[in-house]
């Protein structure tokens, strides 16, 4: 179980082959922490599928070297850690990858195989990360204008991260707030007879010129031409 935004890289090279692991925790405190936890979990994965214990070629960890190095050489089982890596990181010899599975059944797998077949082809497509943001940035709306903190915690993420993840969308959270307006403004016009006054007061607007010079902006002409075409 993981965010749906941690990626894992499997990398085959001369030293065998690297897992590292990118999660959207690097600005949160304890990241030093889950970045070491992340390679001793995939090395208990790996033991597992084994069935024996596995002495990895070499850990890399984005944090600073220890000055007791000795606790994390008895987690991995390897003194060879690399320190200020880019991500957390595990290289497992290439002999242990290439070994047969002590436990693999060939019938079992086809039987598996078949049903992770049948069950993508009838799977619905999951909501990506920006669509879980305007939904939380939709449902904040209910209790006010919405702000980047509690946006931030409506998705159990820092201010900092949605903001990095935003700009990683190529958007950003002023932006964000431009297109929420938008929607909002479009649907109150088609959908409502409320005056321009009221929506500007509901949306968040100063006065009704300033939403009058916000819709001329988004849209190239006024308020009345919007209404006039309806719902869509």
């Amino acid at each position: 179980m993981a965010d749906p935004a941690d990626r894992l890289t499997v990398t085959r090279h001369d030293g065998g082959v690297t897992v590292a692991w990118e999660g959207p925790y690097r600005d949160y405190p304890e990241y030093a922490m889950i970045a070491e936890f992340v390679p001793y979990m995939l090395l208990m994965l790996a033991g597992s599928g084994a069935g024996r214990r596995l002495t990895p070629v070499w850990v890399g960890l984005p944090r600073r070297p220890p000055t007791a190095p000795e606790r994390l050489a008895a987690l991995y089982d390897t003194r060879r850690v690399e320190y200020e890596a880019a991500h957390p990181s595990i290289t497992f010899a290439e002999a242990d990858i290439d070994a047969p599975l002590p436990r693999a059944d060939p019938a079992l797998a086809a039987i598996l195989d078949n049903h992770a077949q049948l069950s993508t082809a009838a799977a619905r497509p999951v909501r990506g990360w920006l669509d879980r943001f305007h939904a939380a940035l939709e449902s904040a709306v209910a209790d006010g204008p919405p702000g980047l903190d509690q946006v931030a915690r409506r998705l159990a993420m820092s201010p900092r991260t949605l903001q990095r993840r935003l700009r990683d969308e190529g958007s950003s959270w002023r932006e964000e707030l431009e297109k929420l307006r938008q929607r909002r403004v479009d649907r109150l016009l088609r959908e409502t007879t409320l005056s321009v006054e009221s929506i500007a007061t509901r949306v968040g607007f100063t006065d009704p010129r300033a939403l009058r010079r916000a819709i001329h902006r988004w849209y190239g002409h006024g308020p009345a031409a919007i209404r006039a075409s309806g719902p869509m």
